[in-house]
C-alpha cells in the first residue's frame, strides 16, 4: 500500500484514473448461450446461467461478457463468452488502489490486456489486414503469447516454462500454429517482450513459420514520448504488463 500512495505522489493531483489486472487464474471462462429475445438486465441473465452451472450463489460474482458470432441464419440464439471474478477478489484489488488515491476505471484480465497492446501496435505501424502479428512476453512466471486480435475469439496461451529455457524455441512453432493464421505467417511481425539476448537468439536461430522477429521496447510502443522519463525501465521486459493496461484504459476512453 505504501508503494502505490508513492507511486500516486510522482503523478499529477488531476491523474488518477487507472486499469487494474486480476490474474487469469482467478478469473472463470464460460461460453454461454441464451434467447436472442432477452429482457433488459442481460447481465442478471447471465450471472444466474453462470452461477447455476457452477453451483454458486449470483451475488458472489462480479461479471464481464462480450457477444461471440453466431452460425449462419442463426437467429433464435446468442452466444457470449463470459469472464467471471469472485466480487470480493475485484473489490478488494479496487479498494486498496482507491485507498491509494486512484480512480479505477477497468478491471481487465491480464492476459487479454497483452492483446489491446498487440491491437495497438498493428495499428501504430499499420500492419495490414493480411497479416498475423503475434506477440511474446516473457516474465518470471514464464511466457505468453497472443495473436488474432482482429478475430472474434483472440488467442492468448501461457506456458508455464522458465523464460531462459530453451524450451521456448522448440514450443513457440507449435503455439504458433495452434493461434491459426499460418497462410498469413511469413514475413509478419513477431515481438518479443524480455531480455534481449532471447529476442536474438530467435531471430536468428528460429524464425517461426518466416516471421519478422524484433524486441520490443518502450521506444517502438511509445515513439512520441518525450526525452525525458521519470524512471528507468528495467531491461527485462516487465514494463510490458503496466504499459498494455494502460493502453487498455486509453483505448476504452
Amino acid at each position: 500500500m505504501s508503494a502505490l500512495r508513492q507511486l500516486r505522489t510522482l503523478l499529477p493531483k488531476r491523474t488518477g484514473r487507472c486499469v487494474l489486472s486480476i490474474p487469469d487464474q482467478d478469473v472463470i471462462q464460460r461460453e454461454i448461450t441464451v434467447e436472442s429475445h432477452w429482457e433488459d438486465d442481460l447481465t442478471g441473465l447471465l450471472t444466474q446461467e453462470l452461477a447455476r452451472a457452477l453451483a454458486l450463489d449470483p451475488q458472489l460474482l462480479s461479471l464481464d461478457y462480450y457477444s461471440l458470432p453466431g452460425a449462419e441464419g442463426e437467429k433464435s440464439e446468442t452466444h457470449f463468452r463470459v469472464f467471471a471474478a469472485r466480487k470480493v477478489c475485484v473489490e478488494t484489488i479496487s479498494g486498496q488502489a482507491k485507498a491509494a488515491g486512484f480512480r479505477p476505471t477497468v478491471v481487465e484480465l491480464q492476459g487479454r490486456a497483452l492483446l489491446w497492446l498487440l491491437k495497438y501496435l498493428a495499428e501504430l505501424l499499420a500492419i495490414p489486414a493480411t497479416k498475423h502479428p503475434a506477440l511474446v512476453y516473457l516474465h518470471d512466471g514464464g511466457w505468453e503469447l497472443v495473436a488474432n486480435h482482429r478475430h472474434p475469439e483472440p488467442f492468448h496461451r501461457h506456458v508455464a516454462e522458465g523464460a531462459a529455457s530453451e524450451a521456448i524455441f522448440r514450443n513457440l512453432p507449435h503455439h504458433l500454429a495452434a493461434a491459426g493464421g499460418d497462410g498469413q505467417a511469413e514475413r509478419s511481425p513477431l515481438w518479443f517482450a524480455g531480455p534481449g539476448q532471447i529476442a536474438e537468439t530467435v531471430s536468428e536461430s528460429v524464425s517461426p513459420g518466416g516471421r519478422s522477429v524484433s524486441r520490443l521496447t518502450p521506444a517502438q510502443l511509445f515513439p512520441f514520448q518525450s526525452p525525458a522519463t521519470l524512471v528507468q525501465l528495467p531491461e527485462d521486459g516487465r514494463w510490458c504488463r503496466a504499459a498494455a493496461l494502460a493502453i487498455r484504459g486509453a483505448l476504452a476512453c
